[in-house]
């Protein structure tokens, strides 16, 4: 049963732009990952929050999946949406079902569309059952070190127009260690576009972005361009050697420190660096925005 909560008001994340360099790391690692939460119960709960100078009627979808009482298999999902039908709700849930399918054909049979947060319970519902029925004849005598899911996306900033998602996904299906995916990302409230870099900023903006975003790792890490650029190849050994003219872009959302890039584990660095994650101040892209 579904049980509906009191509705609640809670504030969105606030951040210093004053920060230095690692205290700015810090709080975005705390925003990503230490207000995550662990699904206790299944639950739809009524809650405002604040978005620009207006509060928006919002809905916490929380669901969990047990597969038996030792908490080492189980999917987990919170999810807080629009409280109306809105497309941010079904972006959200097929970035969720996308991420999931990565890890086979688990939820190829899940719904289509979920554009209400009672339409995204049922479809929650419809995944679980699935992971259930193919983690279950396992549970027991081959994932005997467990597997779990655990996916957590819910709003930390926006304007009238816009609205940035803090989403956190991690999983652990019985390998050596588990993995793990975090970032921003920046929908519109309109329309429920999810901004990509290519979409965020003008094809002049993007070159001159990935020349700050490199010169702010280079600083980062005490090296000059060059040199980073050198070790960075001397990790990823590319076929083609990466420049900054064609440095990554993966996860890209605006929040009050500034457009935050953020990068999956790998991708740029060693895994023991987790998830990067670097900021240029809005004031120094603000020319290159398309919102």
């Amino acid at each position: 049963m579904v049980a509906i909560a009191a509705a609640s008001t809670i504030m969105l994340a606030s951040c210093n732009n004053s920060r230095s360099g690692s205290d700015q790391q810090a709080e975005i690692e705390d925003i990503l990952e230490k207000n995550t939460v662990t699904v206790t119960e299944n639950a739809i709960t009524d809650t405002l929050l604040t978005i620009g100078r207006a509060q928006m009627r919002f809905a916490e979808v929380s669901r969990i999946f047990q597969i038996d009482s030792t908490e080492q298999f189980y999917l987990s999902v919170r999810a807080i949406v629009p409280a109306d039908q809105s497309k941010i709700t079904d972006r959200l849930y097929h970035r969720l079902l996308g991420y999931y399918k990565e890890l086979g054909d688990t939820f190829a049979d899940a719904p289509a569309a979920a554009s209400t947060p009672v339409g995204l319970a049922r479809a929650l519902d419809d995944m679980g059952r699935q992971f259930r029925r193919y983690v279950q004849p396992y549970a027991a005598d081959t994932i005997t070190a467990g597997f779990m899911m655990n996916a957590d996306m819910r709003p930390v900033y926006g304007t009238d127009r816009y609205l940035t998602y803090a989403v956190y996904d991690d999983y652990y299906t019985g390998g050596a260690h588990g993995e793990i995916d975090t970032y921003f990302t920046t929908f519109d409230i309109a329309t429920g576009e999810q901004y990509t870099f290519g979409t965020l900023f003008s094809k002049e903006g993007q070159k001159a972005i990935r020349s700050k975003i490199v010169e702010i790792i280079a600083k980062d890490k005490g090296q000059t361009v060059d040199g980073y650029l050198k070790s960075l190849n001397e990790f990823l050994m590319p076929a083609e050697p990466v420049g900054v003219d064609d440095f990554p872009v993966y996860h890209v959302g605006i929040t009050s420190m500034g457009v935050v890039f953020t990068y999956p584990k790998y991708t740029i660095a060693a895994g023991f660096e987790g998830c990067p994650s670097y900021v240029i101040p809005l004031d120094e892209v603000s020319s290159y925005l398309s919102l």
